[in-house]
């Protein structure tokens, strides 16, 4: 398979994902609160910790990544209901 064939192969499994995404967290109700406890559970307790020296700079970086995860389901959502921009991540 050539780069260009692996990279439309990509793209569009990119783009199912997506529609799965936007349909399964959107539309579905149960979907709906899989991610409002997603999102309660790692993307809004997300914080930058001050004290603590080393251990503070460990948890800050924990605590992104963990609502990065969130972020990215969220851009795969509005990716797939048709919402333009750089959404990829």
């Amino acid at each position: 398979m050539s780069y260009e064939e692996d990279a439309g192969a990509m793209a569009e499994e990119r783009e199912r994902l997506a529609r799965l995404f936007h349909d399964i967290f959107t539309l579905d109700r149960r979907g709906q609160e899989i991610y409002a406890y997603l999102y309660r559970k790692f993307a809004r307790s997300a914080t930058v910790h001050t004290s603590g020296g080393i251990d503070a700079i460990l948890q800050t970086y924990h605590d992104t990544a963990r609502a990065s995860v969130v972020r990215h389901i969220s851009d795969l959502m509005e990716e797939g209901a048709g919402v333009s921009g750089d959404l990829a991540g």
